[in-house]
């Protein structure tokens, strides 16, 4: 599910649920250190999106990632969460105005 407000021409706000499920191991292989069958993961997504200038976009996500199975590694435990911080710059080649 993605929910997108847009307050003006230039900026957008972005929360995205995500779920990964593959129970069966076909797309992750499993890894001897996890628990239980398969791959089963929750994530929810909070972004910000800014327009520089027509052909040049600015995005700001924060991710959560939340698991029934302690899968995320931090130092040398694992744990059934993690967080993620992302920033990218997007290059637009043509000349469409459709932001």
């Amino acid at each position: 599910m993605i929910l997108r407000y847009k307050p003006t021409l230039r900026t957008a706000w972005v929360l995205r649920e995500e779920r990964f499920y593959d129970p069966y191991s076909v797309i992750l292989s499993p890894d001897a250190a996890t628990p239980g069958p398969g791959f089963n993961v929750w994530a929810i997504t909070l972004g910000h999106d800014r327009w520089l200038t027509n052909n040049l976009l600015w995005r700001i996500e924060g991710k959560l990632y939340v698991s029934e199975d302690p899968i995320f590694q931090r130092g040398n435990a694992l744990y059934n969460d993690n967080y993620l911080a992302t920033t990218s710059l997007a290059v637009r080649f043509n000349n469409r105005k459709n932001h």
